[in-house]
């Protein structure tokens, strides 16, 4: 496609998804992080004079970042249209959760892949339902995916001082705003910790020859500081002791009742600590469009052909496959081995869908390479009538 086509398609889908977002009416929780929101800017322009809240016990324990940045935007809007003005903040933030997969797939593979990503990513009928009345989870899907995309920028360009400056600057606030959200972001960042220790000592694909393990490790204390005071910034209840009552907020909150008391789930009832192991899992397969279980069904069929297909092309390619399949599995894995469960629903594991994405983009662009092939031919059309046949 052209500039200009692209540009005229992707000015029609944001339409159509800002259509979509005034739609919409309250949700049960939307006017509660506003008015914590709107309190702790209150707090912060008086430089603590105005003290915050402590009726409601919980609010100690949300770090509320974007909750707050999120207010202050909204001032700019009319009065009459407060919650349009949090449905177009919160989906502006999830295009750009959209647009950063399409950025990472494009490091990790190609941009045709990308797009492709791109597509799949936006038409998902879970995440595309959360874009704009979720406040929480698809921020955390924004920090995740640019905090991974900064620091593949940041391997390939360390030794340009400026670019690594301000990409050490992007992955402490990308993670800031992540751990400003809910603390347990740390969790999700896990793979993608693991991904970096591969790479800088045994891979070795995007980091260059002149790749400085001192300096990195000095970038990291940096990001970690910038991400820590930036997460604390937005918390008053911990500005006492900024050293001390984070840790003792977040281990004491591990023990406060978050989130409903029942989940509906396979057509019964269950307390969130009775939650069956494979919830996470089962869920997804049965909320995602047919497209999306058919495609890693024949991902895994043809996965030795799209193999040998892509490591010709793409350097590092399992290596780069594994690791957004270890992102996608993990929270299962930790699911299956911890004794925690899902508090509040699939909600929770909403950053898990634009890496999902990746995999049967994959597999469409090597149906695609492979058109003139009719086993592969019949398989494309059979994915392009599966897609088409959900939103009939």
């Amino acid at each position: 496609m052209t500039k200009k086509t692209n540009l005229i398609f992707l000015s029609l889908i944001f339409l159509y998804s800002f259509y979509c977002a005034i739609q919409l009416g309250y949700t049960w929780d939307v006017l509660f992080y506003y008015e914590i929101g709107r309190e702790r800017l209150d707090y912060l322009f008086s430089f603590g004079s105005n003290e915050v809240d402590d009726k409601v016990y919980a609010r100690r324990f949300l770090t509320g970042a974007y909750a707050t940045i999120s207010a202050f935007f909204v001032q700019f809007f009319p009065r009459n249209y407060i919650l349009e003005a949090i449905y177009f903040i919160n989906l502006t933030f999830s295009i750009l959760a959209i647009f950063g997969i399409y950025k990472v797939t494009k490091e990790l593979f190609n941009k045709k892949i990308g797009q492709i990503t791109f597509i799949i990513c936006f038409f998902n009928p879970i995440f595309f339902g959360h874009m704009a009345m979720n406040s929480i989870d698809t921020i955390i899907a924004f920090s995740n995916i640019w905090f991974f995309y900064v620091i593949l920028r940041y391997f390939k360009n360390q030794h340009n001082k400026q670019k690594k400056n301000n990409y050490v600057i992007y992955c402490g606030l990308a993670l800031g705003l992540g751990l400003g959200v809910r603390y347990s972001f740390i969790i999700t960042i896990v793979p993608i910790l693991l991904f970096v220790l591969f790479e800088i000592f045994y891979f070795k694909i995007f980091t260059s020859i002149k790749f400085s393990k001192k300096l990195f490790l000095l970038d990291t204390i940096k990001v970690v500081l910038i991400a820590y005071f930036f997460m604390v910034l937005f918390w008053p209840y911990t500005h006492p002791n900024i050293f001390v009552l984070p840790f003792k907020l977040a281990i004491e909150s591990f023990s406060f009742g978050f989130g409903v008391p029942f989940i509906l789930f396979n057509g019964e009832v269950f307390q969130p600590h009775q939650l069956p192991k494979s919830y996470l899992i089962v869920s997804l397969f049965y909320k995602m469009p047919e497209f999306f279980i058919l495609s890693f069904i024949l991902f895994g069929i043809y996965f030795l052909k799209v193999s040998s297909y892509f490591k010709n092309e793409l350097k590092g390619y399992h290596f780069k496959v594994f690791s957004i399949l270890f992102i996608i599995f993990f929270p299962n894995l930790l699911l299956f081995v911890t004794p925690y469960s899902a508090y509040d629903g699939l909600r929770l594991f909403l950053f898990l869908i634009p890496y999902s994405c990746i995999i049967p983009s994959l597999l469409v662009y090597f149906l695609y390479k492979k058109i003139k092939i009719n086993l592969y031919k019949i398989t494309f059309i059979i994915l392009i009538i599966s897609q088409i046949f959900f939103y009939i």
